[in-house]
C-alpha cells in the first residue's frame, strides 16, 4: 500500500545502517509502524519486532506482516465435517445469502449508466 510517509523505498537504507554498524537481531520496535513495511523487514532479518500504530487499518498489516509467523492453510476450516462446510451445505444458509446478498446482484450490471454517472461526478 502506497501512502505518505511510506518508508518501503527506506529498506534498504536501514539494512544497510544495520549492517554497517554490525546491529545483531534483537528486539525492535517500530512505532507509527503505518504500513508495518519496517517491522516485516527487520523481522525477516531475525529480529523480535514489537509494533503500534494510532490508525486502525495499520492493526491489520501489523497482524499480518508481523505478528503471523507462517500462512494459515485453513485446513480445519475447509474440513468436510467442519461447522462451515455443514452450514454451506445446508438450505438455511444458501437462503440467508441469498437475502443477505441477492438484492445487490444488479450493482454492476449496467456498466454504461456506471460510467456516465460517474463521468458526471469525477474531477480529474
Amino acid at each position: 500500500m502506497r501512502y505518505i510517509g511510506n518508508k518501503t523505498k527506506l529498506l534498504r537504507f536501514i539494512g544497510d545502517v544495520l549492517d554497517e554498524r554490525a546491529v545483531r537481531p534483537g528486539h525492535a520496535l517500530d512505532a507509527f509502524a503505518g504500513t508495518a513495511s519496517v517491522g516485516h523487514y527487520l523481522k525477516t532479518r531475525g529480529f523480535r519486532v514489537t509494533s503500534c500504530d494510532l490508525m486502525t487499518y495499520s492493526l491489520a498489516f501489523q497482524k499480518a506482516y508481523i505478528e503471523v509467523d507462517v500462512l494459515p492453510d485453513f485446513q480445519r476450516l475447509l474440513a468436510p465435517q467442519s461447522p462451515i462446510a455443514r452450514l454451506e451445505s445446508s438450505g438455511q444458509f444458501l437462503t440467508a445469502i441469498d437475502r443477505r446478498f441477492g438484492l445487490q446482484s444488479d450493482l454492476f450490471e449496467n456498466h454504461e449508466a456506471s460510467d456516465r454517472a460517474f463521468q458526471k461526478v469525477a474531477v480529474f
